[in-house]
């Protein structure tokens, strides 16, 4: 027993103007017994600290938990409804209804939930950060299996999973690795545990440039995907379609990318259905030729979803892709519009999402006449971030746009040396993409 209790003896004591000896002779025990119980060195039988809680006048509850029963029900109620705000898609109000509740320094079970209630709707709102902190607090309460806290194994997976999502690779591997060693160890291969876990750990190794190793967990995953839960399978197939487009193997993503959705549609989260649709659309603007109709469509029922749940930065992500959809089609006006709208809703919070929406943002303005040198300014700055980031992949891409748009730009202008600026501008943009992709090799080899 912590001294929360011997805490709560004193301060009550001390409020109804009891002396120790006092006390001990309304309860039946000892002057050292109330000194050592108050010091937090003895641990009273409950029988005696229900005589103490008599003594007081307060409840047995109360010298426990720091709570009466009535008390209790109404912090559960309002669980409950912080889960309700969580699933309807209020992720600002659940967080504050745990908040309060975590904070509170009440009941221990109701405190552990509100903190996992923290966790998943600070990932709700796209804070990867804290989410991945409450997890963390989380874990280290499992180590002695609190009463409130989720079962350690998913604990586990939460953790790798949300650290995947927040982009910190090293974490991911770290964590990720020997979880999957003592899921296979302990005969859970092709668990949900397994699989979700072996989903991120694999797009890790692929942001690290470790294809190879990627490449193994993917297969080996996908041979029990089949039999897996809907999160885990959407997680292991949209994982999947990445290293296929990866590999330009298009015909094989789209096909991943379809069952990945078609799990999604069997999960509770129509947001993470959204999420899937906003990147099969990215996907599908990048076959040659472009499916430009087809994204379109997914972007316009994935915004719907968004949109009416009001989630910034999944919105910010569908804005993006919405925006290059508009480039497509040639409409670098209206891009520029929906891009600057993505930013302005990412605010200024540093993310490799805010850099994204820069680099499509710089892309349009460089259609448009006159604003073609603040274009290219924008997506180098933009590049430069990404790169700094150790984001290589969307670096590398940025830099190769960027390229390509100079280049197209050189051979419309009329004066030679705009010609030569631009075929100069041109070659180093490729350059700083080579060098990028280059990083990523390096760091696959050396791992």
């Amino acid at each position: 027993m912590s001294n929360a209790v011997g805490n709560r003896v004193r301060a009550l004591r001390d409020l109804r103007g009891y002396s120790q000896e006092k006390l001990a002779e309304m309860a039946g025990i000892s002057k050292p017994y109330v000194t050592r119980i108050e010091q937090g060195n003895r641990t009273p039988h409950e029988d005696v600290l229900q005589r103490i809680a008599e003594a007081l006048g307060c409840t047995l509850r109360y010298l426990q938990t720091g709570t009466d029963a009535p008390q209790v029900t109404q912090d559960r109620l309002t669980l409950e409804l912080a889960d309700v705000d969580l699933t309807n898609g209020s992720p600002e109000e659940a967080r504050e209804k745990f908040a309060a509740l975590a904070t509170r320094g009440a009941d221990e079970e109701i405190e552990l939930a509100a903190v996992w209630g923290l966790a998943r709707a600070a990932e709700a709102l796209g804070d990867f950060g804290a989410a991945a902190d409450h997890l963390e607090a989380l874990v280290s309460h499992s180590a002695v299996r609190d009463p409130g806290a989720p079962p350690p194994l998913m604990l586990q997976v939460n953790r790798c999973r949300v650290y995947g999502m927040a982009g910190d690779v090293a974490r991911c591997i770290e964590l990720g690795e020997p979880l999957l060693a003592h899921l296979r160890q302990h005969a859970l291969e092709g668990s949900d545990e397994e699989i979700m876990t072996a989903a991120w750990l694999c797009l890790a190794y692929w942001r690290r440039g470790d294809l190879l190793s990627a490449q193994q967990l993917v297969k080996s995953a996908l041979e029990h995907a089949e039999r897996a839960g809907p999160d885990a399978q959407s997680a292991i197939y949209w994982h999947s379609t990445v290293l296929a487009a990866d590999r330009r193997e298009y015909s094989l993503a789209l096909d991943l990318a379809r069952k990945a959705l078609s799990a999604a549609t069997h999960s509770r989260s129509e947001r993470r259905l959204a999420r899937l649709r906003v990147s099969r659309a990215w996907l599908l603007m990048h076959l040659a030729p472009p499916q430009v109709d087809e994204a379109d469509a997914e972007l316009a029922e994935a915004y719907r979803v968004l949109a009416a749940r009001n989630h910034s930065p999944s919105l910010a992500a569908c804005e993006t892709e919405m925006a290059r959809v508009a480039i497509l089609r040639g409409n670098g006006a209206e891009a520029a519009l929906i891009a600057g709208r993505a930013i302005d809703r990412i605010g200024e919070r540093a993310s490799h999402q805010r850099e994204l929406a820069h680099v499509i943002h710089g892309l349009a303005l460089l259609t448009i006449a006159g604003r073609e040198n603040d274009g290219a300014a924008e997506v180098q700055h933009a590049a430069q971030q990404l790169q700094q980031a150790d984001r290589l992949r969307e670096a590398a891409a940025a830099w190769r746009d960027l390229a390509e748009a100079q280049l197209a730009r050189s051979q419309r202008a009329r004066a030679d040396t705009d010609r030569v600026a631009l075929t100069a501008a041109a070659i180093e943009a490729f350059r700083s993409s080579s060098n990028c992709a280059g990083g990523l090799t390096h760091a696959g080899s050396t791992a």
